[in-house]
C-alpha cells in the first residue's frame, strides 16, 4: 500500500520512498496567482477547500494554518486530493495540497505556488511485517519511487515561476 500519512501498527512495516512539500493551489486569474510564494496568512480570508481535518491527510494539510494560529475554515471539503484540485480549478476557492497530487505537467485552470511555511510530506510503502514481496511488487515500488522523484523535481521547478 502507498500512504501519505503515518501509522502505528506492529504488524506492518513502512518504508519512505519520497519526500515532498505542501504547496498552495489557486484558480488561474486569482488575485494571489502572480506571487511566487504564498503564506497561510494570505489564504486565511480566502474560500478554503480541503479534506476534513479529522482525516490524517486533511490534518496534515491543515497543520500550517494551526501552527500559524489560524483556524482552517473550509467553505468546501472533498474526500480526495483530486476532488480538491477540481474544485479549485472551477474557481470555488484555494487549497493546500501535497505536491505529488498536482504534479501533472498540464493543469489548466490551476496555479501552483510555493508555500512560505515549510510543510514536509512523505510517501511510504506499507507492507505486512516479514512478508517477502513479489518481483512485480518490487518493480512497482521502484516505479513509484521514480515517478514521485520526477514529480517532486518538476513541481519544485514549476512553482518557482
Amino acid at each position: 500500500v502507498i500512504m501519505s500519512s503515518s501509522f502505528n501498527n506492529p504488524g506492518l512495516e513502512s518504508e519512505e520512498i519520497a519526500q515532498g512539500k505542501v504547496v498552495a493551489i489557486l484558480p488561474e486569474g486569482h488575485r494571489l496567482a502572480d506571487r511566487e510564494v504564498i503564506s497561510v496568512h494570505d489564504l486565511a480570508q480566502e474560500p478554503l477547500i480541503g479534506v476534513d481535518p479529522s482525516d490524517p491527510y486533511g490534518a496534515a494539510m491543515a497543520r500550517p494554518f494551526r501552527n500559524a494560529g489560524i483556524e482552517a475554515n473550509h467553505t468546501m471539503r472533498g474526500r480526495f486530493a483530486q476532488t480538491v484540485v477540481s474544485l479549485v480549478r472551477h474557481g470555488l476557492g484555494v487549497a493546500l495540497i501535497d505536491e505529488f497530487s498536482v504534479a501533472e505537467i498540464y493543469m489548466p485552470g490551476v496555479v501552483r505556488r510555493r508555500l512560505a511555511e515549510s510543510v514536509p510530506v512523505s510517501i511510504s510503502v506499507v507492507t505486512k511485517k516479514g512478508r517477502v514481496l513479489s518481483n512485480f511488487a518490487e518493480f512497482a515500488i521502484r516505479q513509484f519511487r521514480k515517478e514521485l522523484s520526477e514529480a517532486h523535481t518538476y513541481v519544485q521547478t514549476d512553482v518557482k515561476k
